[in-house]
């Protein structure tokens, strides 16, 4: 039986993945498929953290054992394979500061681009932090699946093998 278990008091992972209710290959990331299969639009409002919970959701599709946790190396491996370098989490882990008001910030610069004064003002405002958790970073060194991350997935681009109870 899966259960989900509390992580940081706010995300749950994923434990004994083999019996939760929506697997890997429930997920549509085949690119022939159309752009659904392609990126996740909208799932974490943030195009590269869409493109790199895509490749975590076909590196579970290919080891075939669910959601179970996974090391750094073995995405990197799989990331490579594909024929890339360096595997970035993009925000799925940890969340990334952005400005709180970008169009304040920004809208000073855009109106006196050479200004010292512009900039100044738009690096001293605010900010606050955006995504993080939907991948947790265990003290074993291994990252845990959680249950929004799924979720978020899954209602992006949902397979159709997900009308079969039995997988």
């Amino acid at each position: 039986m899966h259960t989900l278990k509390e992580a940081d008091n706010v995300r749950k992972i994923i434990v004994g993945s083999e019996t939760y209710p929506i697997q890997p290959n429930h997920i549509n990331t085949d690119p022939t498929t159309g752009p659904e299969g392609e990126h996740f639009f909208d799932a974490f409002n943030n195009t590269e953290t869409e493109l790199s919970a895509r490749w975590l959701v076909r590196f579970a599709q290919q080891r075939d054992s669910g959601w179970e946790p996974f090391t750094l190396d073995e995405i990197e491996t799989f990331y490579n394979e594909g024929g890339y370098k360096g595997f970035a989490f993009n925000r799925l882990v940890n969340a990334a500061q952005v400005f709180a008001n970008a169009a304040e910030a920004f809208g000073a610069m855009a109106d006196s681009p050479n200004s010292m004064a512009a900039v100044l003002t738009a690096a001293n405002q605010p900010t606050v932090n955006v995504g993080g958790g939907w991948i947790v970073a265990g003290d074993d060194e291994k990252y845990y699946f959680t249950h929004e991350f799924v979720s978020r997935c899954f209602q992006a681009s949902p397979g159709l093998p997900c009308l079969n109870t039995n997988t």
